[in-house]
């Protein structure tokens, strides 16, 4: 089952499943489902998009991540991102102080297949 683990200073603080939302905010007030006590995070900052997979015909959720207009941004992979982006296995969101993984088993085990998504070939 596809996750996000959560780290702070290089230690897991917390994992979140993928099944259990359709939606998983990331801030600093409490209404999010991940509230993060940080000065350099937004009150609303960022979301993970949990959504059924158009590419994978078995029971495969995609999930995306989307910055809202942040005032720090969110990072993947030493990148800021401005627009939704899908994960792909092995991904680091930073946000703030904290880094989140983006662990999918199943992207693994599909070994060499790789998908592409046709808004990044256009940058």
């Amino acid at each position: 089952m596809p996750k996000i683990i959560q780290r702070f200073e290089g230690k897991v603080v917390k994992e979140h499943p993928t099944n259990i939302a359709r939606q998983l905010s990331v801030g600093r007030k409490t209404e999010n489902g991940i509230c993060l006590d940080d000065s350099t995070v937004s009150g609303n900052h960022a979301v993970f998009s949990i959504v059924p997979s158009p590419l994978v015909r078995q029971t495969a959720n995609d999930v995306y991540i989307e910055d809202l207009g942040s005032t720090n941004g969110t990072i993947i992979d030493g990148k800021k991102i401005n627009k939704k982006r899908l994960l792909r296995h092995g991904d680091k969101i930073k946000i703030g102080q904290y880094e989140f993984v983006y662990v999918d088993e199943n992207q693994l085990r599909m070994g060499q297949t790789v998908i592409i998504d046709p808004e990044e070939l256009s940058n």
